[in-house]
């Protein structure tokens, strides 16, 4: 029998064809069959859907990661145009560039979490859906502008290096970003305001109100109100379940919140930061290191606000500074009708270098003198004059001198020279005064007649009458002006050495600052340090951890922290809303991510036994990690009724207490009375009377103004809301009205009793000053018709989370 490989062989081109084809067909068909589909589907699930598209767990993490990799380089791109020192960490950095008025990455592009991330790749898609395109050279634009053109495109490339990243990955980060932050500027960025929406915003922070009030607890009207049918309060219980209580919401949650313990250990900036151990040798390094970009001339002193005017044609014609084009032999009036002015100069001259213990007066320095309404106005602001006689004419000094002068040691002036020149009170002002003796136009008149006064006297001396007449004869002018003596008093204020126009700060202008800052750096350093050793015992127990996670030994942080000048704490369980309450300093302390509070990364993203380190405003640190948490849960039906009910039968109450509040309100605004007057004692009401409060404060430690302006606490009031705000400031002076404070649990009888100022007064100030002092008050609004134009924007994509996919989000 023949062997079946002979057909084979016989055949073997077709066969080999037919076997090609096969596999081709094969391969085709059996790409068609996902066979991971069931395996993706649960280990990388949909965690949300917009413009018809699905968005992956592991998607939703790269989208995270590319926002955060845009925020971390813009913040060292700004660290490289500060050129801040590798001892200065991202906190601090961030917090200088803050002080400066600088926004952060987190700022630019938002925060990062799944639906920051989220937003900006739907913003990214509408944009393009749009044709809104940002090529290479606008994202290097951007950059250039980010950094005031101060990086260079080898200092980029050195950051991405070190960031190792490459070029592509960095730009592709940096387009989604930088996209979503057009569209956003295209939309939002020039938001107009009316004349009637800055009046309010203006008042909101200048006017202050002074009221009356009568609080009527919502709880007191609960008796009033029957009780729920089981349907009712099941309904009512479902449609709230989801939702965790809010302290200052009217809107109920049935929801338990999460609980977390922390232990965390705290470095108090003051015990670190020591001036005086900065040594001089510190100093002069660091203004060598950065003098060349931190303490320019140019950059310190621009926008200086004691820049002195230059003087114009017409206050020149009453000193003695001329035009380079004039020279020093044009004769003026008088030089021509007082030839002998040359002769009682030079006396004075001689009589001021008679006197043994001044130095010789020197000649005045033509070049400095003439150029000093022309010199740089650097050089101006910091070239104070120490004799403000120095600006006056050379005979007023020259008189001036003498009447300071013992008797015998110089001899006087003729009195008539004074007395005929400088002009009275009357004369200033007037067309010929430039006409006259050098700076008149800045001598005062109580200084001009005081000369007078004393010239006369002179004249009426005895023995002195007939050269005063000889004087006035001969039509002697006034003396020719001489300049103050430079000494080294009156130069120390300019850096001599390097001219007028120096190119660095001198040293000693900075020296002060300089040693703040290393000051600043040396403290930071040593927190760093003392915290590291703590880290490190945290880092190593996380590490040492099994599946049980209690093989090891918890280390104890409180002996470790006293070893290192450290304090320790512990949190205990607590809700975001009590670690608010009971730890604000730590709370409101940030990290790297400068938008993000603690109190957000702690409840979001921060694991067990996961550490960071945040720091609040004045510079203390917090190494914090968590002990223990309790995930929010959704309680049983049962389980919550009672406290169902009590909810909704305050709810219920709130129509009750306002239409009490209203009924109370009527009464006083027919009676015309006082609050206290009508109401005192009736029913068991109390009447109170609040301090000055404005709509808007930033509070009275703020000097600066730099922190926002938030909602003012008002004296009997629980949490005052906007809406409670908007209700007193809505009334006129004398009337009553009601409001609510935020959480709806109290109802008020308000009765305006003062607004400081007035409208009227108010209005005049409102004209004058400029909208940027106060559009700041407009933010809220601001940021709440960007809340709402971004829900626009998720609606407009259809925009869906699943929900049964949180834990992989």
């Amino acid at each position: 029998m023949a062997s079946p490989f002979a057909i084979f062989r016989k055949n073997q081109k077709v066969m080999y064809a037919l076997l090609a084809i096969m596999c081709m067909v094969g391969f085709s068909i059996g790409g068609a069959i996902d066979y991971s589909s069931n395996m993706r589907s649960s280990e990388d699930p949909v965690v949300a859907t917009a413009f018809g598209k699905s968005i992956r767990a592991n998607e939703l993490q790269q989208l995270i990661r590319r926002k955060q990799l845009a925020i971390t380089f813009i913040d060292r791109c700004q660290r490289a145009e500060f050129n801040f020192s590798d001892q200065i960490d991202e906190g601090m950095a961030a917090q200088l560039m803050q002080m400066m008025g600088r926004p952060t990455g987190a700022l630019y592009f938002g925060q990062t979490t799944d639906e920051g991330a989220v937003q900006t790749w739907i913003l990214d898609e509408r944009a393009r859906q749009m044709g809104l395109v940002v090529s290479d050279s606008a994202i290097n634009t951007f950059l250039r502008e980010l950094t005031s053109n101060k990086v260079n495109s080898q200092v980029f490339s050195e950051i991405a290096m070190r960031m190792g990243v490459g070029q592509p990955q960095l730009f592709e980060a940096l387009r989604a970003e930088i996209t979503a932050l057009r569209l956003r500027e295209m939309a939002l960025g020039r938001m107009q305001t009316t004349p009637a929406q800055r009046w309010d915003y203006y008042r909101r922070q200048r006017q202050r109100a002074t009221v009356e009030l009568v609080a009527l607890p919502v709880e007191d009207f609960i008796g009033e109100v029957a009780d729920a049918t089981t349907e009712e309060l099941h309904a009512f219980f479902d449609a709230h379940k989801e939702q965790e209580p809010q302290p200052d919401s009217p809107i109920p949650g049935f929801k338990v919140p999460k609980k977390a313990a922390f232990q965390v250990v705290v470095a108090k900036f003051d015990d670190f930061y020591d001036e005086k151990g900065v040594t001089d040798k510190e100093i002069k390094k660091h203004y060598e290191d950065f003098k060349d970009t931190r303490y320019l001339w140019e950059d310190e002193l621009e926008g200086d606000d004691d820049e002195p005017a230059k003087p114009d044609a017409k206050a020149a014609e009453g000193t003695d500074e001329k035009p380079a084009d004039e020279g020093a032999d044009k004769e003026t009036p008088d030089a021509k009708k007082a030839p002998a002015a040359d002769s009682d100069a030079k006396s004075d001259s001689d009589a001021g270098a008679a006197e043994p213990d001044k130095k010789p007066a020197a000649k005045p320095n033509e070049k400095s003198q003439s150029s000093t309404g022309a010199a740089d106005r650097h050089s101006l602001a910091l070239a104070p004059v120490a004799n403000p006689l120095a600006a006056l004419g050379g005979a007023l000094l020259a008189a001036d001198a003498d009447e300071k002068a013992p008797d015998g040691d110089q001899p006087k002036p003729e009195a008539s020279d004074d007395a005929d020149n400088v002009p009275g009170p009357e004369d200033v002002g007037q067309d010929d005064v430039g006409k006259k003796a050098v700076g008149k136009k800045t001598v005062s008149e109580k200084t001009v007649s005081e000369k007078t006064v004393e010239s006369d006297k002179q004249s009426a001396a005895p023995g002195k009458e007939g050269e005063g007449k000889s004087a006035d004869k001969k039509g002697a002018a006034k003396k020719t002006p001489v300049a103050p003596p430079i000494i080294e008093e009156f130069t120390l204020p300019r850096d001599i050495r390097q001219g007028e126009k120096p190119k660095h700060m001198p040293l000693w202008r900075v020296e002060d600052r300089i040693r703040k800052e290393v000051a600043r750096e040396k403290a930071n350093k040593k927190i760093e340090q003392a915290l590291g050793v703590v880290r490190n015992k945290m880092r190593a127990y996380s590490r040492s951890l099994g599946p049980d996670e209690a093989e090891e030994q918890m280390p104890n942080l409180k002996k470790i922290a006293a070893a290192q000048g450290l304090t320790e704490q512990d949190t205990g369980l607590l809700t975001a809303h009590e670690l608010n309450e009971k730890f604000p300093e730590l709370a409101m302390a940030q990290g790297d991510q400068r938008s993000l509070p603690f109190v957000q990364i702690a409840y979001t993203g921060m694991a067990e036994f996961q550490s960071t380190t945040v720091q609040d405003i004045v510079g203390n640190r917090y190494l914090v990690w968590k002990t223990e948490e309790q995930e929010a849960y959704v309680p049983d039906f049962a389980d919550a009724r009672s406290k169902a009910l009590r909810v909704w039968k305050l709810i219920k109450a709130r129509d009750l207490a306002t239409e009490k509040a209203k009924e109370l309100a009527a009464e006083a605004n027919e009676s015309h009375e006082p609050l206290k007057k009508l109401f005192e004692g009736r029913q068991g009401l109390v009447v109170s009377r609040t301090q000055p409060f404005s709509w808007l404060t930033r509070g009275s430690a703020n000097a600066d103004n730099r922190a926002p302006p938030r909602l003012s606490e008002v004296d009997g009031v629980q949490s005052p809301g906007p809406e409670f705000m908007r209700a007193v400031f809505s009334l006129g002076v004398g009337a009553a009205g009601e409001a609510m404070n935020a959480p709806q649990t109290i109802a008020y009888v308000v009765r305006l009793d003062s607004l400081d100022p007035t409208d009227e007064r108010l209005r005049t100030t409102f004209l004058a000053d400029p909208f940027p002092l106060y559009n700041e008050v407009a933010r809220d609004d601001i940021a709440e018709f960007h809340r709402a134009w971004l829900k626009g924007i998720e609606n407009e994509a259809k925009l869906t989370w699943k929900e049964v996919d949180k834990k992989h989000r």
